[in-house]
């Protein structure tokens, strides 16, 4: 299968190592090679692009911008920032960079970041890439007047749709969230306290810094000790319910009742 790509940045010298690096992958067919994002823009209004390597220091619209841009369109292309700059990659990652190559790269490392954009790519066949795309670009940014009813769980070569009445409770991990579902644990990168917003309250109650938990799940509230507890879920699960949620969870739990 042929891979269709443009190659996007400032500075001609980039451009060009990089088309002649890709001459080493015979399923690589370079489109276009374009300075800027205006330009990248046209060629991607008039050709089918499969992948695009683009810079993110660039005149007018950084790569970033127009990464964002490009990742909510109906058929986004697979994004692999090429760049001398580090500090950018958690925000490359944000809006669905599939590689950050980091100048100087090796023919090693270009070869993994093809592989890697190849099955995504051949994924994108899918007709629920897109959906699934959308909705974890989407999570980022949803309404405060609506809740959360699944996120997308990104992973290497795919993104997974999970609906969050597959959740019984959620534990904290750093800038990540661990989704405790029927199908196992699932990690998000999202904080806790980002996550709780865009909960329904009314369904998810926070019990401790490190967790909330489905009401609907809590089998027992028990151990008050110091003004804390203990609380036990359906699962078998028992969690720690600190001294500042702990009315709001005896509230909850007479809600339920």
């Amino acid at each position: 299968m042929s891979i269709k790509a443009i190659v996007v940045d400032d500075e001609e010298l980039g451009r060009l190592n990089l088309q002649c690096a890709l001459r080493n992958h015979p399923d690589w067919h370079v489109l276009a090679l374009c300075e800027s994002a205006s330009e990248a823009e046209q060629v991607l209004d008039n050709n089918q692009v499969d992948v695009i390597f683009l810079d993110i220091h660039m005149p007018e619209t950084s790569g970033i911008d127009l990464a964002k841009r490009l990742s909510k369109t109906n058929a986004p292309p697979v994004i692999i920032f090429v760049t001398a700059h580090s500090c950018y990659a958690l925000h490359a990652f944000e809006c669905f960079a599939m590689d950050y190559l980091l100048k100087p790269f090796s023919n090693t490392r270009l070869s993994e970041a093809l592989v890697r954009a190849a099955e995504t790519v051949h994924m994108r066949g899918n007709s629920d890439y897109g959906k699934s795309l959308h909705a974890y670009l989407e999570a980022g940014s949803i309404p405060q007047n609506k809740y959360l009813q699944q996120v997308a769980i990104r992973s290497l070569g795919e993104i997974e749709l999970l609906s969050l009445d597959q959740v019984g409770y959620v534990s904290t991990a750093g800038n990540y969230v661990e989704l405790h579902a029927k199908q196992g644990c699932k990690l998000l990168r999202v904080t806790m306290n980002t996550l709780e917003q865009k909960l329904d309250p009314a369904i998810f109650v926070r019990i401790h810094r490190g967790y909330i938990v489905r009401a609907t799940h809590i089998v027992k509230l028990s151990n008050f000790t110091n003004g804390a507890a203990k609380l036990i879920l359906s699962c078998g699960t028992t969690l720690p319910v600190s001294r500042a949620y702990l009315q709001t969870v005896k509230e909850m739990m007479v809600d339920v009742l």
